[in-house]
């Protein structure tokens, strides 16, 4: 709006470079659409179209302008332009609420925006925009923002109830943006996982640089334990923190360098500019130096045995005794507890296949038929603990399977998945 006023009160016509505007403008506006959706919108992002904006409207009469925005079919979009910015938004978040919103739907949506907007421009807009009785006018306007305050206070009132529902409940729980105690404050979840030993920055999303430091508790060794095993890869090595500081007997130290998002990779130069490089090349120094007994490897995305290879020879060659590499574990399309409260509420299964990635389950079958042939790689095969022929273990609560969920979101194993993991799995290849 300020940025309009200013337009108002500026006059360039005479300036010599309004073709260079006009490109600027049009680049930047391309540049807000192509990775509007990388970036969080907020802070200085949203500036980057308004400024493209301003840029094209000063130029008026630029060659750019002419070609472009006087462009007959541009034009007409123009003219629907309001409408389709009201319908587009519902439409989408009702794809967003039902979990439709795959790349056939969207282009259904997009479709029905456009005939949703030109009914509305045809039929509503323009009536009400070349009606000269001015009275009729007015007292329309009032009756549609009367009715849409009414209707208005009436989805409160349903949100209200709707949140008192108990799936919303159960939702709500395990929302990490939820204001009601939830599994993750509750749990003190980012504690236990050591997001203080993630070199992910939280408060700069637009960049992929590092945070200056993480704790040193996270890779110093201390004299005082015997034994250290130390914990290297992304968010799901941070999984397991917790599980094995509690159940690894008193003489063993847990060591951790884990950033989401960032696969191991051996790393020997440093980065001020990528935490996923900046993670590594810290995890694999606070190696050599401190050379662990027992290196665990885990990580969202799938092994190639090559990679397996170079990893486990290259930190035996520096003096690490054991090196387990923990397989993916099973994923969703999306987060597991909606799949329960939309799909499995009533009658929850023991287990499923319902919204489960089919080719990450394919892809570890396929992994564990190659590494029969590598018997000197120390290999957990979550999947294969947690999925049968009938599907993946719901919960491990079997009298209420809503309850302890081995997957707490789309990806993640949840504390007592982990608990369950590290006692009947990694406890057996550490000891």
């Amino acid at each position: 709006m300020l940025s309009g006023c200013l337009i108002a009160f500026t006059n360039i016509e005479n300036f010599k470079y309004k073709n260079l505007l006009s490109i600027c403008g049009l680049l930047l506006l391309l540049i807000a659409v192509m990775f509007t959706n990388k970036f969080n919108f907020l802070g200085f992002v949203p500036i980057i179209p308004v400024v493209g904006t301003i840029s094209m409207i000063l130029a008026r009469n630029s060659w750019m302008n002419r070609l472009f925005l006087g462009n007959n079919i541009i034009v007409k979009i123009g003219l629907i332009s309001y409408p389709l910015y009201l319908w587009h938004w519902p439409i989408i978040s009702f794809l967003n609420i039902h979990q439709i919103n795959n790349f056939y739907n969207k282009f259904l949506a997009i479709i029905l925006s456009f005939i949703l907007s030109i009914i509305t421009f045809l039929f509503v807009e323009k009536p009400i925009r070349n009606s000269q009785n001015y009275h009729l006018k007015a007292i329309i306007l009032i009756i549609i923002f009367v009715s849409i305050g009414l209707i208005g206070i009436s989805i409160q009132k349903q949100y209200i109830l709707l949140k008192q529902d108990p799936k919303n409940i159960y939702l709500s729980y395990y929302d990490p943006q939820s204001v009601s105690p939830n599994y993750f404050s509750i749990n003190d979840l980012y504690k236990k996982f050591r997001t203080d030993c993630d070199f992910w920055d939280s408060t700069n999303k637009l960049t992929r640089i590092p945070t200056k430091k993480i704790d040193k508790s996270c890779y110093n060794k201390n004299q005082n334990f015997s034994k250290t095993i130390f914990l290297w890869g992304d968010s799901h090595a941070q999984q397991f923190y917790h599980a094995l500081k509690s159940n690894l007997t008193s003489d063993f130290q847990v060591l951790i360098v884990a950033t989401s998002s960032c696969s191991p990779a051996i790393i020997e130069i440093d980065s001020s500019t990528d935490y996923c490089q900046k993670s590594n090349y810290v995890a694999i120094e606070n190696i050599k130096k401190n050379i662990p007994d027992i290196v665990v490897i885990s990580s969202k995305n799938s092994y190639e045995i090559p990679d397996m290879i170079k990893k486990e020879s290259y930190l035996k060659k520096i003096g690490v005794k054991n090196v387990i590499f923990v397989g993916q574990n099973h994923q969703y399309q999306t987060a597991f507890p909606k799949i329960i409260a939309r799909k499995l509420w009533e009658n929850t299964p023991t287990r499923t296949f319902e919204g489960i990635k089919k080719d990450i389950i394919e892809n570890n079958l396929y992994l564990v038929n190659e590494l029969k042939n590598q018997k000197h790689i120390m290999f957990i095969d979550l999947i294969g603990f947690f999925c049968n022929q009938d599907g993946c273990l719901v919960g491990l609560n079997q009298e209420d399977r809503k309850k302890d969920l081995v997957i707490y979101d789309s990806d993640h194993l949840s504390l007592e998945a982990s608990d369950f993991v590290v006692k009947n799995l990694i406890l057996d290849n550490i000891f």
